[in-house]
């Protein structure tokens, strides 16, 4: 399950997925109800998922993850000193903002969707 989250970041990157292909948490708690309905199994193989999903993300190096914080650490031992306090604010203003952002357009689109996964 791992490896082929890394496999859709190819994907994505290489703009082979589309923008409905993505849910935030209003599909995905519609996909967790239905899912529910199918098995007990099938709902645990999805937590799994979910959480192996988060778990990755995390690790990233995005500014405002614990990936991007080891990045930052790895930065400052091949510098041999630290970024600028501002510098790294900057950096991490500019990550969360696009993810606020994102995460806002992601929720947009999943209400347009919403209708889909009620039936």
């Amino acid at each position: 399950m791992t490896t082929s989250i890394f496999r859709y970041f190819k994907r994505m990157f290489q703009g082979q997925v589309k923008v409905d292909a993505f849910s935030g948490p209003v599909s995905i708690v519609a996909v967790m109800g239905n899912v529910w309905m199918s098995g007990f199994q099938d709902f645990l193989m999805l937590l799994a998922l979910i959480s192996i999903n988060l778990g990755v993300m995390n690790l990233l190096p995005l500014a405002i993850t614990d990936g991007g914080l080891l990045m930052f650490l790895a930065l400052e031992k091949l510098r041999g000193k630290p970024l600028s306090t501002k510098t790294q604010t900057v950096i991490q203003n500019v990550a969360a903002a696009f993810f606020i952002s994102f995460f806002v357009f992601i929720t947009i689109l999943d209400f347009s969707k919403l209708s889909l996964f009620l039936k």
